[in-house]
């Protein structure tokens, strides 16, 4: 498997690489496909290839293709990638930082990059300006959400959202390690038309709709969050060894969860059993700054955050069940852009 991956990420960089010739080559429109098809391919663990864009694009300004340097910029950063040269390039923390600060002005912007330029923040001990990117008080959000469904208990809702998405499990939805996810079934929402799916996607949408209007876009953190957007969601379901490595969601502009089923208890530690964890990215060495929390898993537990906080998920460790609804918001003036 571990070749398998290697050499499609090998695969990945040469098609970029190829794109790149084209397009100096006077092939701009089939150098811009290719380099498209390559930012938005995924390997068998559901990672896109590592690229140098920023390098790339470079190189196309130096030959005059402008043009075609901002066309790949906007599909590779709406893709997620970053398109930093400096952390290709693994210059001083200071000039990364000087790199970002021009890149954001010009709104060349994801969450990718803004989680990495908040570790280059980390490195040079700028707290102040970290803290305003990830202030608790202001972008971290917890809440108990209550449905009013026919006046159908609470408990009972979420029981039946429990067994409609447990309805769904197969071998084809099994994932044991694709991106962040080990050990679950993770099932589609996009297409789901049950009643039930649907008010919660409904109330989840109108929670995130409050989280904007109170968060607003003023101030260095968050100026980019879309007025207009839709969700992106999808569920997990745990039997109780499954879990989520650290992870951030580098399409996403808000990602959130809402718990359907899960315990909500405390393990011999202090900690909430099965907990979703946000903290300081792996490999940070100076985590004053960094948000650290553990949250239950208690049905009708709904969080929201940047989609650049890090995150990830405890396993239950035993047999049991926690089911979740994740979800990215996704802005509707990118999509309108790029069709």
């Amino acid at each position: 498997m571990q070749a398998r991956n290697a050499s499609t990420s090998r695969l990945g960089i040469a098609d970029a690489a190829r794109a790149i010739q084209l397009c100096r080559e006077g092939s701009i429109d089939d150098g811009i496909a290719l380099y498209i098809q390559v930012i938005n391919t995924k390997d068998d663990r559901g990672r896109r290839p590592q690229l140098p864009v920023g390098i790339h694009l470079r190189l196309l300004e130096d030959a005059g293709l402008t043009d075609a340097a901002a066309a790949i910029r906007h599909s590779a950063v709406m893709a997620g990638h970053n398109v930093c040269i400096g952390t290709a390039f693994k210059k001083p923390p200071d000039e990364i930082v000087a790199e970002y600060r021009g890149l954001f002005a010009d709104g060349i912007v994801n969450s990718a990059m803004v989680a990495d330029y908040l570790v280059e923040l980390s490195k040079l001990n700028e707290i102040a300006e970290l803290t305003e990117f990830i202030d608790p008080d202001r972008l971290f959000r917890r809440t108990e959400i209550s449905i009013d469904d026919d006046d159908t208990p609470q408990a009972q809702f979420w029981n039946t959202v429990a067994s409609t998405l447990l309805e769904q499990q197969s071998e084809d939805n099994w994932q044991e390690a694709v991106q962040s996810v080990h050990g679950m079934n993770y099932i589609r929402l996009a297409d789901h038309r049950a009643p039930c799916i649907q008010r919660v996607l409904k109330e989840i949408h109108n929670h995130v709709s409050r989280y904007v209007a109170d968060i607003g876009t003023g101030g260095t953190a968050l100026p980019w969050v879309p007025q207009a957007f839709r969700l992106s969601a999808w569920a997990l379901i745990s039997s109780g060894f499954g879990y989520n490595s650290p992870h951030i969601h580098p399409k996403g502009w808000i990602t959130g969860v809402l718990y359907v089923a899960g315990p909500d208890e405390i393990d011999p530690d202090g900690n909430p059993v099965g907990a979703l964890r946000i903290g300081p990215p792996r490999g940070i060495e100076n985590t004053a700054g960094w948000p650290n929390f553990a949250v239950a898993p208690k049905p009708g537990t709904l969080v929201l955050m940047p989609s650049y906080f890090t995150h990830w998920t405890t396993p239950l460790g035993r047999p049991g069940l926690r089911i979740s609804i994740a979800f990215d918001v996704i802005d509707l003036r990118i999509e309108q852009t790029e069709s």
